[in-house]
């Protein structure tokens, strides 16, 4: 079950005028991006983890969710730019967007790092060492083209 909410997204300032769309549309795209943020997430850093963090995991986790999904959202803003202006033959102007998105994408990596470093410690206060993912889709999210 995702950790942010709707009002979560809305705070940061996102509005349906940015996407030109209804309520309904804009409430729709915003729990699908929500569950998709909890499904990324609880993906990176394990089901249980996921379910179950105790502070500080679990600031980290509700930040890193919120920042997944504000990206989307950018991402989503930006294809919205550049398609009104594709049509009307002027050049897209979406530097601003993209380096928000790119903020937002460097947050969800420092919070996802800084769960790995809290399991990392647990772990080896134990005596065992527990490996975390080493794909970072970091990259692959700013390398899209919009």
């Amino acid at each position: 079950m995702p950790k942010i909410d709707k009002d979560d997204l809305k705070n940061l300032g996102f509005v349906k005028e940015m996407f030109s769309l209804d309520d309904e549309t804009f409430n729709t795209r915003l729990d699908t991006i929500i569950s998709t943020a909890g499904t990324v997430i609880s993906g990176r850093i394990g089901q249980t983890l996921y379910d179950s963090a105790t502070e500080p995991t679990k600031s980290y986790v509700v930040l890193a969710e919120r920042s997944y999904a504000a990206s989307e959202l950018m991402s989503l803003r930006i294809n919205k730019i550049i398609s009104g202006l594709r049509a009307g033959g002027d050049q897209a102007d979406t530097k601003s967007e993209v380096m928000q998105r790119d903020t937002y994408l460097d947050n969800y990596e420092t919070m996802i790092n800084n769960i790995q470093s809290i399991q990392h410690d647990k772990s080896f206060a134990f005596g065992t060492i527990t490996t975390a993912p080493s794909d970072s889709i970091l990259n692959d999210l700013k390398s899209r083209v919009y």
